[in-house]
């Protein structure tokens, strides 16, 4: 809002845009949300906004929520939906193949436990760590719905979708030290050390 933007549109697979007048008047104390607000659930791959363009996309720990099978045709669609010379942001933490990459960490605090872990053994593991079974059913899907995205594919899709990366910005994975040797055989060290992934792309 302080760039005095004319439009905002915000898209989720989930019914979380519904809940945004109720988390802006908790925390911000607003009683509507600004009339340049467009806020929308769609189905996954789904074309938003139709007819719309735009001088930036922004995802912030999305992308790996994007299934493996329509990585590219979102980018493909997120191309065209920017205005010639606009700009995709995309941040990714923490990926796949990184230390807490199952989004199950705060569950299952073992580094690279889902690559080392047999499955039937990790599924256990949170079961017993969760509260409810609401909890373990929620946090499951979420697990198995992530794709295997590394930091260089993503940047080689994007670049293959008519975008050109101007920045990149990387971390190292806060375990690196702890990355258990017998992974090495099978990953490339790279994929497993990096945490995050920063993108400024450009449409040209």
């Amino acid at each position: 809002m302080r760039n005095n933007a004319r439009q905002v549109c915000a898209v989720d697979i989930m019914p979380d845009v519904n809940q945004c007048l109720d988390v802006a008047s908790a925390t911000l104390g607003l009683k509507s949300l600004p009339s340049n607000i467009a806020l929308a659930q769609i189905s996954p791959g789904e074309d938003f906004c139709p007819g719309q363009s735009f001088d930036l996309v922004y995802s912030w720990s999305v992308f790996e929520h994007v299934e493996q099978d329509i990585l590219n045709s979102v980018l493909a669609q997120l191309h065209g939906k920017l205005k010639p010379g606009g700009y995709l942001f995309i941040q990714i933490a923490p990926l796949f193949f990184s230390a807490e990459g199952s989004h199950l960490f705060h569950r299952i605090p073992i580094p690279w436990g889902h690559l080392t872990i047999q499955e039937s053994t990790y599924y256990s593991k949170l079961c017993n760590a969760c509260e409810s079974r609401e909890e373990v059913d929620a946090l499951w899907s979420c697990y198995q719905w992530l794709n295997r995205v590394t930091a260089i594919d993503l940047k080689r899709r994007i670049v293959a979708n008519g975008l050109k990366v101007v920045r990149e910005y990387v971390t190292q994975d806060p375990h690196a030290e702890q990355l258990p040797a017998a992974l090495l055989d099978a990953y490339q060290r790279e994929a497993l050390v990096t945490n995050q992934i920063v993108l400024l792309a450009q449409r040209v």
